[in-house]
C-alpha cells in the first residue's frame, strides 16, 4: 500500500493510507475523497464500500464479478500456477503437494493452474495434492509437523506464496528434510527476501512496482468514464536453486 501511496503522491495526487472499514468510510466523507483504491478487503467490504460511497473504487485481488464504478486489478493468477505446473514437471517431479491456507479466488486460480499445467505435461493429478493449513502462523508450524508422513511422500511442495515457503524452510529442515536434494520448494510473488534464502526460491514473480502504479492509473481512468472493469498484471516464472531436477531412475526408487 505504502508503493501506491508513493506513487499517487508522484503524480500530484494527495493519498492516505487506512486499514480499519470504519476509518475508511469515515474519511471518505470527511475529506470527500474523489477515489479509493482497496488492498486485501473481500469482496463483499468492497461492495459494501462502494453502495455507501458511490465514488470510483479500484480494488487489488477481490475477483469482483459483478458491475459497479469500480476495478478490479488483479494478477495472472491461474498462468502463474500453470506455468509452475509446467516447470515442475519438466524437472521430473511427479509428487507435488501445494499448500494454501484457503481454496478461495486467489489461491483457487492458482490451484487450478498448477493442476491443468501439470495435467498437459502427463502428471495425473488429485484434489488430494492441495493441502489446505490453517492462516494462523502458529498452527501452520504445528500442522507442518503433522503432516510429515505426507510431506514425505512428495518431491517438491508449491506454496501459494513466498511468506509461506519462507517460513516453512527452516521447519522443514528441523524436521530432516534436505531441501532440495530431498525435497524441492517453490513460492509465488517473488517477495524481495526470497533471492536471499538458501538456496534461492524458485517462485512467480508478480511486480509490485508495476501492480501499484496500475491501481492509480485505473483510478484515474474511471474518474474519466472508462468502462473497463478488469486489469490483469502479467507474472513470471522465476527459476532459482531451491527447485532439483529429478531423474528418471531416482522417481522410480524415490
Amino acid at each position: 500500500m505504502i508503493r501506491i501511496k508513493d506513487i499517487a503522491e508522484r503524480v500530484g495526487v494527495s493519498a492516505t493510507t487506512v486499514s480499519n472499514v470504519e476509518e475508511i468510510i469515515r474519511q471518505a466523507k470527511v475529506w470527500n475523497l474523489d477515489g479509493l483504491i482497496a488492498c486485501n478487503l473481500q469482496p463483499g467490504v468492497i461492495r459494501h464500500l462502494h453502495t455507501l460511497y458511490q465514488k470510483p473504487l479500484v480494488s487489488l485481488d477481490a475477483y469482483l464479478e459483478d458491475g459497479g464504478s469500480y476495478i478490479n486489478i488483479g494478477i495472472d493468477d491461474f498462468g502463474g500456477g500453470y506455468e509452475m505446473g509446467r516447470y515442475l514437471a519438466a524437472m521430473g517431479h511427479r509428487r507435488i503437494l501445494m499448500i494454501s491456507d484457503n481454496d478461495q479466488k486467489v489461491d483457487h486460480e492458482r490451484w487450478l493452474g498448477l493442476k491443468k499445467g501439470l495435467e498437459e505435461a502427463g502428471v495425473p493429478v488429485s484434489e488430494g495434492q492441495h493441502l489446505i493449513v490453517s492462516n494462523i502462523y502458529r498452527e501452520r508450524l504445528v500442522q507442518y509437523k503433522q503432516y510429515k508422513e505426507l510431506l514425505r511422500k512428495q518431491t517438491a511442495l508449491f506454496f501459494s506464496s513466498d511468506l509461506y515457503a519462507l517460513e516453512a524452510c527452516p521447519i522443514l529442515r528441523e524436521m530432516g528434510f534436505r531441501i532440495p536434494e530431498g525435497l524441492s520448494l517453490a513460492g509465488f510473488d517473488d517477495l524481495f527476501c526470497s533471492g536471499f534464502m538458501t538456496p534461492k526460491l524458485t517462485t512467480i514473480r508478480q511486480d509490485i512496482e508495476q501492480k501499484a502504479r496500475m491501481a492509480v492509473d485505473a483510478l484515474f481512468s474511471l474518474m474519466d468514464g472508462d468502462e473497463q472493469r478488469e486489469w490483469v498484471l502479467p507474472v513470471e516464472l522465476v527459476k532459482r536453486g531451491s527447485v532439483r531436477r529429478i531423474e528418471k531412475r531416482e522417481e522410480i526408487f524415490v
